[in-house]
């Protein structure tokens, strides 16, 4: 089988990805300290839905919500392998602190200390619940309302990040004729999987997330069977992207993730 590169070319240097923050950008990757000992990644998480309830260890909203959080978003989902609870204290506050704050918010889950940083990157205060997805995206992320307000949306969001994957695998004989990314999230390098039923055209696109076309690529014809086609990510500025896959006339478009 020939191997295909796509070049980027220069104009990617003009293209700037700003940092993630918002619903539908890679979550920014941290790793704190945990109450009690040890430490929590979020990269590490990969494969994994992650809710993060970012709470300040003496605000009197966040206690609260705790009991909600602890009924909706942690015990639903205490068995499942593929889900993560935690909660980061925004408020940089001692161990005793939140020790205290574990008490009075009845919250079983992992507290990470000296997050306030967080606060930064993710564009966000106390008192509020994002989700990731098992891509490392920004699924759910409440704006400007109190966390017990937005436990119905967070529970649908998580629900939808749970399913798609149980989707990809039972949906095993439509995902052999529908075009794939492996791996993605990637670093340098990605390619892009097609199963094909008879020889066909394929070409690709790179998109940015706000619509803008930054590279095209024609692959020509390709020969029936399973194909790989390397796709070069060396030159694309991390962050998270639109692929959209022609194979003749029938179009699929995935989202693309450089970190």
């Amino acid at each position: 089988m020939k191997k295909f590169t796509i070049s980027l070319g220069l104009i990617l240097s003009m293209v700037t990805v700003t940092q993630a923050q918002e619903v539908g950008q890679p979550a920014p990757d941290f790793t704190l300290n945990k109450l009690g000992g040890g430490s929590f990644r979020l990269s590490d998480q990969q494969g994994k839905v992650v809710m993060i309830f970012m709470f300040g260890y003496n605000c009197h909203f966040c206690v609260t919500a705790g009991p909600q959080i602890e009924a909706s978003l942690v015990t639903p989902y205490q068995n499942r392998e593929d889900y993560v609870a935690i909660g980061a204290d925004l408020w940089n506050g001692s161990q005793s602190g939140v020790e205290s704050f574990r008490s009075s918010s009845s919250l079983s889950i992992p507290l990470l200390m000296q997050a306030s940083t967080l606060a930064t990157s993710y564009n966000t205060a106390h008192d509020r619940i994002i989700v990731v997805d098992k891509n490392g995206s920004i699924v759910f992320k409440n704006n400007g309302q109190a966390a017990e307000n937005v436990l119905s949306e967070a529970t649908t969001a998580i629900n939808n990040a749970l399913a798609e994957s149980v989707n990809a695998i039972e949906d095993h004989e439509q995902a052999v004729r529908k075009p794939r990314v492996y791996p993605n999230p990637a670093n340098e390098q990605t390619s892009i999987s097609v199963n094909l039923t008879e020889s066909a055209r394929v070409q690709a696109a790179i998109y940015t997330l706000p619509g803008q076309l930054i590279a095209t690529h024609q692959y020509g014809f390709i020969h029936e069977g399973a194909n790989e086609l390397p796709l070069e990510l060396s030159n694309l500025p991390a962050g998270a992207y639109w692929l959209k896959v022609g194979i003749n006339q029938e179009f699929t478009t995935l989202r693309l993730i450089r970190q």
